[in-house]
């Protein structure tokens, strides 16, 4: 296997796993502060919180900038550039075309919609942390695919 294919490879997973990663960590330290909100009538705690989870989301959007770079491959912008861009829009997707809306059925079959539902909800939470990464691995993989396909003035 050539140096290119692992490293295109390892870039992709490891875009997958930032991405699980933040999906895990909305889920996770969303909900509790979720949970706390609710529970306490003390925001300080949960704007603390609230705040260094902010950090750790900032650092995974640079993380994902970084893996772009360190690929140096238009493929692997392609593919992170679309995984951004469907977690972006999913939550579009579930609510237009797997939801039951004015009496319309969804035009999704029930397991695809099922899916992609508890995969939106699954995602979603206070910090927005899979949106934010979702749109930098788009950000990112625009500005590689621009900075690939420039003409080259030397």
């Amino acid at each position: 296997m050539s140096d290119r294919v692992a490293r295109g490879g390892a870039a992709v997973l490891a875009g997958l796993g930032i991405l699980i990663a933040a999906g895990w960590f909305e889920g996770s330290i969303g909900g509790e502060i979720e949970r706390r909100r609710a529970q306490f009538d003390d925001p300080a705690l949960t704007e603390l919180v609230v705040s260094l989870a902010s950090l750790a989301v900032v650092g995974a959007v640079l993380a994902v900038a970084a893996v772009i770079r360190w690929a140096r491959s238009v493929l692997v912008a392609i593919v992170l550039g679309l995984v951004g861009t469907f977690f972006l829009l999913l939550g579009s997707i579930v609510w237009a075309f797997g939801t039951w809306i004015n009496n319309v059925p969804p035009v999704l079959p029930e397991t695809i919609a099922g899916v992609l539902g508890d995969l939106y909800f699954w995602q979603i939470g206070p910090l927005g942390a899979v949106h934010l990464v979702a749109a930098s691995m788009l950000v990112c993989a625009v500005a590689w695919l621009a900075r690939s396909y420039r003409p080259r003035w030397r």
